[in-house]
């Protein structure tokens, strides 16, 4: 089959194991003990995890928790003090995943495939009739799955069943199966290039 495969990157925050700058983790420890809350509060609100916070402070990440809903009487000027500390960005890390792109049939394809079934349908027992159209149709939608259409959306737009149309796929040849009943067996009365048998 060749379907087309890309490669997606995304740039995510990593969860754990985060360490602040040491320049950061610094300030953080000299600063009174109302600007430190503050601080750590814009830190944690930056996606720092507590952890983090805390592990610089050497107290528990509940500590640092508290810290966010404690409020001073002089939060104005307690913000204006840590106003242009640093907020450094979360470290990243990089997930690439490969993401099969979806083939789909084209109109053209459609409406002929369609014309045909409309044919193949008909062809009953070792009849003749109708037998090349239901031959052309096998082909040309096995033909689509080579491309990339899944069967399902195959199946869909024809308007039948996905068993159906792999049925048909077993008994023209163009898969096989490992199934014991005899309607999953290659028909004997198909026309070939060579014969008409």
């Amino acid at each position: 089959m060749t379907r087309e495969k890309q490669v997606i990157k995304t740039e995510l925050p990593k969860r754990n194991q985060h360490t602040l700058p040491k320049e950061v983790g610094d300030v953080l420890r000299s600063l009174p003990l109302k600007e430190r809350k503050a601080y750590a509060t814009e830190l944690s609100k930056a996606g720092w995890t507590l952890q983090s916070i805390a592990t610089e402070l050497k107290i528990t990440r509940e500590a640092i928790r508290l810290y966010e809903s404690a409020k001073s009487n002089d939060e104005t000027e307690v913000r204006k003090a840590i106003a242009s500390l640093p907020i450094p960005p979360i470290p990243t890390r990089t997930i690439s995943r490969e993401v099969i792109k979806r083939v789909e049939i084209t109109d053209e394809a459609l409406a002929e495939l369609k014309e045909l079934y409309s044919k193949a349908k008909l062809v009953r027992g070792k009849s003749k009739n109708y037998r090349k159209e239901a031959e052309d149709f096998t082909r040309l939608a096995y033909e689509q799955l080579e491309r990339g259409v899944t069967t399902y959306a195959l199946a869909k737009a024809l308007g039948i069943t996905n068993s159906a149309l792999m049925f048909r796929f077993v008994r023209y040849g163009y898969k096989v199966t490992n199934g014991k009943a005899k309607v999953y067996k290659q028909l004997t009365h198909r026309l070939t290039e060579e014969t008409n048998a």
